[in-house]
């Protein structure tokens, strides 16, 4: 009987600890600790079109055929490549573990491939100087770079992530010195031009974004480097922007969510 007990007991010691691993290794550590807290702000930014369900595509494995030519390109473009995640801190101070994957776009454009303790994810960058700007998220999601004007205006470049070309969008009607506000949107992708507005607000050290154009829906967030708004946007609520300072073989990185009034942080150094 005493044996029974005591087999009893290890085997529910065991339950509590899958549960627990199974907890830990299924958590988000971008989205879902922080929605928990914030959870009436994001509802706020879903839409009718909100992708927040779909999967991002896994870490791609490299083919060992084309590894002649991924070498002589890391050599070129020393972005390019695998970074390990060497620092990290979500919006609630936990620490997570992985790895970014860094492909060419096209020009000074980048795509990322996140592959975390917690999940996968991915991104397209530009860079700017030693600046990458990173937007990520779910589905359609991209990334701008506005440059801050002395005279109110912010001149922005954005690309997205399903599209190859780079668009610009020019800001007006805003104060000088003050980035909150409502401006007008003038911007255009090839011969393709639009209209609009946007309204930014600030929320903590992060300027959450709202579009008002056809057709309607894009939500960004925002972080400032240097003379820069650097915003990640997208549909829905997944979404988010990074900042990667590049130090070498070492990035510094800063990243925030839609809907968040803080930042994390990511530091990346390169394996290969």
């Amino acid at each position: 009987m005493k044996r029974t007990l005591v087999f009893l007991g290890f085997l529910g010691a065991m339950a509590v600890l899958l549960l627990a691993m199974r907890g830990y290794f299924g958590r988000n550590p971008r989205v879902n600790n922080y929605k928990k807290k914030y959870q009436q702000q994001t509802t706020n930014y879903q839409q009718n079109n909100d992708d927040e369900g779909q999967e991002v595509a896994k870490l791609a494995e490299v083919n060992p055929a084309d590894s002649t030519s991924a070498n002589t390109n890391n050599q070129t473009d020393p972005i390019l490549g695998t970074w390990k995640i060497t620092k990290s801190f979500d919006l609630n101070g936990t620490s997570y573990e992985g790895a970014v994957k860094f492909s060419k776009k096209g020009g000074e454009y980048y795509q990322l491939q996140w592959n975390t303790n917690a999940g996968s994810y991915q991104g397209v960058a530009i860079k700017k100087g030693q600046n990458l700007f990173v937007g990520w998220g779910n589905s359609t999601y991209g990334i701008v770079a506005y440059k801050i004007n002395k005279d109110g205006t912010l001149a922005g470049e954005w690309i997205a992530s399903q599209s190859s070309r780079a668009g610009t969008e020019k800001l007006s009607g805003g104060q000088p010195g003050v980035i909150e506000g409502k401006y007008k949107v003038n911007g255009s992708m090839g011969e393709k031009a639009y209209q609009g507005g946007i309204t930014v607000t600030k929320t903590g050290t992060v300027y959450q974004l709202s579009w008002q154009l056809k057709p309607d829906g894009q939500k960004g967030v925002g972080i400032v480097v240097g003379d820069y708004l650097v915003v990640g946007w997208g549909f829905g609520t997944s979404f988010g922007v990074v900042n990667y300072a590049i130090k070498g073989n070492k990035m510094l990185g800063r990243w925030t969510i839609g809907a968040a009034d803080r930042e994390g942080i990511e530091n990346l150094e390169k394996v290969k």
